[in-house]
C-alpha cells in the first residue's frame, strides 16, 4: 500500500502499523488506535442531551482498554489482612483502572456538566447519578394485526 504523510493509502482511519515494513515513519499501531478512540470520546462529549451515544462510545473505550468492568462492578473498598501478592496486586490494579477509568468519564463531558461530576470519587456514583437524570427510558411501540 502506498503511504502518504503518514496515512496508509485506502485506509484513511489507519496511521502507522507494528509491522514496520509498512511504516517508514516508526508509527505505533496500540498508540494510533489509542488516539482515535480519544477522538471518538472528544467528538462526542456529554453536553446533557446525548446520553445513550455518549455512554455507548464510552463502553467502546473502556471495553478497548480493558477497563469496562470497572462500569459494572463495585469498587474493592478493603483489602483484608493476610491477602495474597496475587489478590493486593488485583486490588491495585483495580484501584489504578478505576482512577483512569474515572479521568476518562471526565475528560469526555463538556465543562458545564463536568463541574457537576468532578467532586464524585467514585465511577459507580457518577454513573448512577447520570443516568438518573439524563436516561430517557425506552418506549416500546407495540403493533397490534
Amino acid at each position: 500500500m502506498e503511504e502518504v504523510m503518514g496515512l496508509t493509502h485506502g485506509d484513511p482511519w489507519r496511521r502507522g502499523s507494528k509491522d514496520k515494513a509498512h511504516d517508514g515513519n516508526g508509527g505505533n499501531k496500540e498508540i494510533m488506535s489509542k488516539n482515535l478512540l480519544t477522538m471518538i470520546l472528544d467528538n462526542s462529549k456529554f453536553s446533557g442531551t446525548n446520553y445513550t451515544d455518549w455512554l455507548r462510545n464510552l463502553r467502546i473505550v473502556l471495553d478497548y482498554e480493558n477497563q469496562g468492568y470497572i462500569m459494572d462492578k463495585p469498587l474493592p473498598q478493603t483489602l483484608l489482612d493476610g491477602s495474597s501478592s496475587e489478590e493486593r496486586e488485583i486490588f491495585e490494579r483495580w484501584h489504578a483502572d478505576h482512577r483512569k477509568v474515572r479521568s476518562i468519564i471526565l475528560a469526555s463531558m463538556s465543562n458545564d456538566v463536568q463541574k457537576q461530576y468532578d467532586r464524585l470519587d467514585d465511577v459507580a456514583s457518577i454513573l448512577q447519578r447520570m443516568k438518573e437524570v439524563y436516561m430517557i427510558p425506552d418506549r416500546h411501540i407495540r403493533y397490534v394485526d
